[in-house]
């Protein structure tokens, strides 16, 4: 009978000391998937602030630029230069231009 009992005390300690094992590896495994959890994220997150520089130096970049150099066409005018025409001028020239080729027909 001592013995017996002794045999179940065996038993319920290494049913113990296997539940022990099996719950440190779930919490290792759960120690893992946070850390690659928050590598992932930390990763992400300098993806998208390389993402954010490099957008940011294109747009500064863009902006500098002149409509030529964004066209890539030669003598393209600049942007920064605006020729203000007299509207009394233009309507003039417009006139003139109709007159002239109704002469012409």
């Amino acid at each position: 009978m001592l013995e017996k009992m002794k045999e179940e005390e065996l038993l319920i300690q290494q049913k113990l000391e296997v539940e022990r094992q099996a719950q440190m590896e779930r919490e290792q495994e759960e120690r893992e998937r946070m850390e690659r959890d928050r590598a992932e994220e930390l990763l992400q997150e300098q993806k998208r602030q390389a993402e954010m520089e490099a957008k940011l130096a294109a747009e500064k970049e863009a902006v500098s630029k002149t409509l030529a150099e964004l066209s890539d066409k030669y003598g393209a005018p600049h942007l920064s230069r605006v020729e203000e025409i007299d509207e009394m001028e233009q309507s003039e020239h417009a006139f003139t231009t109709v007159v002239d080729s109704e002469e012409e027909q």
